[in-house]
């Protein structure tokens, strides 16, 4: 069942009453961030704290004698982890520093698809990077929402990751196009920039 008016509504209606307030005060650290604030927003679309067949907090991710332990891991068909989530204080700037440190959790995760980046109003999510031979994310995000300001594209943008609409492939499927795109362009305008002499002949052969 995919994301319907209804899945919509029903986030919508849960995060207008959801406390941001004193937020600085209840996220005070990375911890009380993700009991407090991160947590909470992921009930919302579905996912229960208190079901680990549904979300699993500070799980192994490593290997070897790291044994490095990430966030939160979400199972959206109860068995197999799909989204890795690595958490910040609130009011943390996100950099790749930190986004390098999800995808080294990723890498460990069999069968994740998606991971997450958040400070808890910050949220950056990123897909498989199909295109090499490792299970790695793309180093930038698909997709970037901002929970100081609710708007109804955010809604349905997170309403696209909740937990009882199996959406999860279609989402992965515009991620993969986004990146795509993105890498047209940039591959487009580098070429601009520098043109190839095999395009510069293609332009040529064009020309009357």
């Amino acid at each position: 069942m995919a994301v319907t008016k209804n899945h919509i509504a029903a986030v919508k209606k849960s995060l207008s009453k959801f406390d941001f307030s004193r937020l600085e005060e209840r996220c005070t650290n990375e911890a009380q961030t993700r009991v407090a604030l991160i947590e909470p927003l992921l009930e919302v679309i579905g996912y229960s704290r208190s079901d680990d067949r549904d979300m699993l907090t500070e799980f192994t991710a490593g290997w070897g004698k790291k044994n490095d332990k990430a966030d939160i891991g979400l199972k959206t068909d109860s068995k197999t982890t799909e989204i890795i989530i690595e958490c910040k204080k609130l009011g943390k700037k996100l950099t790749d520093i930190e986004a390098s440190q999800l995808n080294s959790y990723f890498i460990n995760t069999k069968n994740a698809k998606f991971g997450i980046l958040t400070n808890g109003l910050e949220w950056r999510f990123y897909s498989i990077n199909e295109a090499t031979k490792d299970t790695i994310l793309y180093s930038i995000p698909f997709l970037v929402l901002d929970f100081s300001e609710i708007t109804d594209d955010l809604i349905e943008e997170f309403t696209k990751f909740h937990k009882n609409a199996d959406n999860l492939k279609e989402v992965y499927n515009e991620a993969q196009e986004i990146y795509f795109l993105q890498g047209f362009e940039d591959a487009f305008a580098s070429e601009l920039a520098e043109p190839s002499e095999d395009f510069i002949k293609a332009i040529f052969n064009r020309m009357h």
